[in-house]
C-alpha cells in the first residue's frame, strides 16, 4: 500500500465529523436499547478524558 504525505490541517478537519459520527452512533444505539427497556451506554465527556492526561 503507498503512502502519502499528508499535510496536518487535514488530520486536524478529519476530527469534526470523526467526533460528531461518534456521537450520533452512540445516541442512535442509545436510542435503541432504550425501546428495549434497556440502560443507555454511558460514556465520559470528551472533558472528563482531557482531565485524565
Amino acid at each position: 500500500m503507498e503512502e502519502f504525505e499528508v499535510d496536518e490541517p487535514l488530520f486536524e478537519a478529519d476530527e469534526v465529523p470523526q467526533n460528531i459520527w461518534d456521537k450520533l452512533s452512540i445516541a442512535l444505539a442509545n436510542k435503541m436499547r432504550t425501546m428495549q427497556g434497556l440502560d443507555p451506554i454511558e460514556f465520559p465527556d470528551d472533558d472528563d478524558e482531557e482531565d485524565d492526561n
